[in-house]
């Protein structure tokens, strides 16, 4: 059994190491906790111990069940992340259920995927590009705020919907980015009414109201020139107008 679960432990660690020359020589959890790891390695496993089978190497006697390989696989995989730092993803969701509503159709729908002149979301993304943010924070930050929209409710539905949700994260880790990027996706899915509490001093509610000026609405300024997301696509070239007000 040693020399199986060795085996597929070898295997585990080949996948490790495309892994982690993808994610800046890192492992995290999305790699342990791929539901396609086993099954990728799970027919290279009985080719060879077919093979071994038939050499009558000892350590490989006795053909595995599915059962078998199932157990030896948690143990390889066990044993791998003893021996490896595994850190958890920049950006971990916790959710009782995967079902989403927003599938690749309403995504396609959205137009969030074809350039920034025809949605909130698109044009907001490609406004912080021009302000020199690298296309893996930008990768990351798409993934984080898709991440909690697919948690809402659906506002296209006409039966009534409860959902609550919250988003922890550290200081100047991109809350705010994050956020801005949930509202622009939120206008393009249909939410009509979006509040935000700033905070309970002045200078939050300012600073806040700064943000979303610049990286939502885009006004004009004056003559042709408009603040933030304005410079990339005025909103009146998008399907949706939107009004903002502070108290």
């Amino acid at each position: 059994m040693k020399a199986k679960i060795e085996y597929i432990k070898r295997r585990i660690e080949l996948f490790a190491q495309k892994f982690r020359t993808d994610n800046n020589e890192v492992i995290t959890t999305k790699f342990t906790q791929d539901l396609t790891l086993k099954e990728r390695i799970k027919p290279k496993f009985f080719s060879e111990e077919e093979e071994m089978i038939e050499l009558g190497l000892e350590p490989w006697r006795g053909e595995s069940a599915e059962e078998d390989f199932a157990n030896y696989f948690k143990k390889a995989m066990r044993e791998f992340a003893a021996a490896n730092t595994i850190e958890a993803p920049s950006n971990t969701s916790l959710k009782k259920t995967k079902k989403t509503w927003l599938n690749e159709k309403r995504v396609e729908n959205f137009k969030w995927n074809v350039g920034p002149t025809e949605s909130y979301r698109e044009r907001y993304f490609e406004y912080l590009s021009t302000k020199g943010r690298s296309p893996q924070e930008l990768e990351k930050a798409k993934e984080s705020t898709l991440s909690i929209l697919e948690a809402f409710g659906d506002p296209s539905i006409s039966d009534p919907f409860f959902v609550r949700g919250m988003v922890v994260g550290s200081v100047q880790s991109g809350k705010t980015t994050n956020f801005n990027g949930v509202i622009n996706s939120s206008i393009d899915m249909g939410y009509k009414l979006i509040i935000i509490l700033s905070g309970i001093t002045e200078d939050l509610r300012a600073q806040t109201q700064e943000r979303v000026e610049t990286e939502i609405i885009g006004p004009k300024i004056s003559g042709n020139k408009y603040l933030g997301v304005g410079e990339i696509c005025r909103m009146e070239e998008l399907k949706v107008e939107v009004n903002c007000t502070t108290s």
